[in-house]
């Protein structure tokens, strides 16, 4: 550099909130392995992403959309309230939806090293 500092390595690293599991909504899917307390929390969260958040852009996409989103808020377990958000993605049917979320790891050209708690709540063990 030219302000006579010295140059630092750099780390180049990535998060993942979602690991890349299979994210359908069929069962045997990550999504139907999580169980309460932590259910019920990424219900909620799901409901607020997607009736307070982004209620704008929903109610703007289409007429059917609150309609849909009315029913979100009606539905008490996680699984439900996931499947009826893969419905707001645009996507015809799951196998399309699936294509559009999954992780695509040949795509990533770092060094990565991936790791998953035995005891992850949310990323139970059976899912790696």
């Amino acid at each position: 550099d030219d302000d006579g500092s010295p140059d630092l390595p750099q780390l180049l690293c990535g998060v993942a909130i979602d690991p890349g599991y299979t994210v359908g909504t069929r069962q045997g899917c990550a999504a139907t392995r999580i169980r309460p307390p932590y259910s019920w929390a990424l219900n909620l969260c799901l409901k607020y992403f997607y009736v307070f958040r982004h209620r704008r852009q929903i109610a703007a996409r289409s007429p059917s959309s609150p309609e849909l989103v009315k029913r979100m808020l009606r539905e008490s377990s996680m699984h439900e309230t996931y499947k009826l958000s893969r419905r707001l993605s645009g996507c015809e049917d799951e196998d399309a939806w699936i294509r559009q979320q999954q992780a695509n790891l040949g795509e990533i050209l770092l060094p990565c090293l991936l790791l998953n708690s035995r005891d992850d709540p949310i990323c139970v063990w059976d899912n790696v």
